[in-house]
């Protein structure tokens, strides 16, 4: 389980994070929305270690981030929080000059040490899955916005992760190319991975989500099921 209990983050006098609780248990698609500039996208960089608390606990599969621990141990444990966790950002920075199945087989194999016919094996794999494998040759510049960001949540997947979380995955494309990938994370969803989204859209929400939580002003204001949010907030 992914477990924020009470957690502040400040950049300089503006705290953007105030008192924020929230929890994420295996197999769960949780679904935080909230304006631009009401702390989401912190919030995700926080549980991943890639910015410091002020305050409270970040606990990952009893792996704990406090903000008392030296700085070597707190970046000692955040990368044993990374490798529980994939985080996809809406602008997929996959790396253009590599090919799609080179995306894929880097981390498994520097990270995790996997050999290359067994990265590029689980890599097809995944591509399959994803009706990507016509494209494992191609680099990315090559492909559309919506095939570019499933090559993102291929290569977040090759590295087996318990949880994936994502911040803002389908803002940056059309409506077509977006439902694409509700679909997808509709689908890893119902085959238990633990996802935790980042967005504005109530749309995804609607058609992703186990839970719902909605955060403003760097608080947790409202945290329900999906049809009881979606159906009657709205985002100020």
């Amino acid at each position: 389980m992914i477990s924020v209990r009470n957690i502040t983050k400040a950049f300089g006098s503006s705290r953007v994070l105030d008192g924020v609780s929230l929890e994420v248990a295996r197999g769960e698609t949780v679904v935080l929305l909230g304006p631009s500039g009401s702390g989401k996208s912190t919030l995700l960089r926080c549980i991943v270690g890639l910015e410091k608390i002020n305050s409270g606990e970040i606990e990952v599969d009893g792996v704990v981030l406090s903000p008392d621990l030296t700085a070597k141990e707190y970046e000692r444990r955040s990368h044993e929080i990374r490798l529980r966790c994939g985080l996809l950002f809406q602008q997929f920075h996959l790396f253009p000059h590599l090919t799609v199945l080179q995306n894929l087989t880097l981390a498994p194999i520097r990270v995790r040490g996997a050999s290359r016919e067994e990265a590029e094996q689980k890599a097809m794999a995944l591509l399959h899955k994803l009706g990507l494998a016509d494209k494992a040759r191609m680099r990315p510049g090559k492909l559309s916005g919506g095939e570019q960001q499933r090559v993102a949540i291929a290569r977040a997947l090759a590295m087996r992760p318990d949880y994936l979380l994502y911040d803002e995955p389908t803002s940056s494309l059309d409506l077509d190319r977006a439902r694409e990938i509700w679909r997808l994370m509709g689908d890893l969803a119902r085959q238990g991975q633990a996802q935790l989204v980042v967005t504005h859209q109530y749309e995804l929400a609607n058609a992703v989500a186990c839970r719902v939580v909605k955060i403003s002003g760097g608080r947790i204001v409202a945290n329900n099921s999906v049809s009881s949010l979606v159906e009657t907030a709205q985002v100020h």
